[in-house]
């Protein structure tokens, strides 16, 4: 699936549901989708900060990176926001919050 691309089956990359191409449409659902996954990152990203301040066992820490990467992923996929800006909106909090401690 395109990140790009909206999931409503009347709309999908700026084609109307008579096969005409709106660009205006299309650039409102691509910002939407970016503004999505970057929310989420924001969010993901915060909340991986929050509970690694509380891990002191690397293994327990090890294992949370791992559930942390598939919540990431289930929970963009089932908004329909963009994968690779909120992979890096998170990492990039995750990153901070290393070099800050």
């Amino acid at each position: 699936m395109n990140d790009a691309l909206p999931s409503s089956p009347s709309v999908r990359g700026g084609r109307r549901a008579d096969g005409s191409f709106s660009l205006g449409q299309a650039s409102v659902q691509f910002l939407l989708v970016a503004a999505g996954g970057i929310a989420v990152g924001l969010a993901t990203g915060w909340l991986a900060t929050q509970v690694q301040k509380a891990l002191d066992d690397p293994p327990v820490q090890t294992m949370f990176l791992c559930l942390l990467r598939t919540w990431l992923t289930s929970a963009g996929n089932s908004l329909h926001v963009s994968g690779s800006s909120r992979v890096v909106i998170a990492v990039l909090l995750w990153v901070a919050r290393a070099l800050v401690s």
